[in-house]
């Protein structure tokens, strides 16, 4: 499997240019040199076949013009859970006291003195994929888990 793709690429969503699809096919399609992925529009009017090339069948569609293939430097997987909560709750020592300006409306507003307030955003205490991280004072609901060095990528998994 190549470097940049998930070991379990088939039945994954992707995303190419704000649409969205589902991974069916993952190979070489001949004549064509190199790999495609072969995706399932949700939209099926973005897509021109029902995953067939040159008469051979290589995925199903559950619409005629449902399917397209891409190249996969083309699709984006997005992130797993974990990198979004850090991406979303932790910060680095390069933010502390960072002023930003943020648009409201049509007016810009500088974020003097929001440190309190971003500070109550962030976590406190919860294990993050086995890194140390604070635990949310957001969502007191959230809770740690931990299941060995375990990603969620698909509920439907477990």
């Amino acid at each position: 499997m190549n470097d940049m793709l998930p070991s379990d690429v088939i039945g994954r969503r992707v995303a190419v240019n704000g649409e969205r699809a589902t991974v069916r096919f993952y190979g070489t399609v001949p004549p064509v040199a190199g790999l495609w992925l072969g995706v399932e529009w949700d939209n099926p009017e973005r897509g021109k076949h029902d995953g067939r090339h040159e008469g051979t069948v290589y995925f199903k569609c559950s619409h005629p013009t449902g399917g397209s293939f891409i190249r996969p430097s083309k699709v984006s997987f997005g992130v797993d859970f974990l990198t979004a909560l850090r991406n979303r709750y932790e910060d680095g020592p390069e933010e502390c006291g960072k002023k930003e300006i943020v648009t409201i409306g049509k007016k810009p507003v500088e974020t003097i003195g929001f440190d309190s307030v971003i500070k109550k955003q962030r976590c406190s205490g919860v294990l993050l994929g086995g890194r140390s991280s604070r635990s949310c004072t957001l969502s007191p609901t959230i809770l740690p888990f931990q299941k060995g060095r375990l990603t969620f990528y698909r509920w439907s998994s477990y």
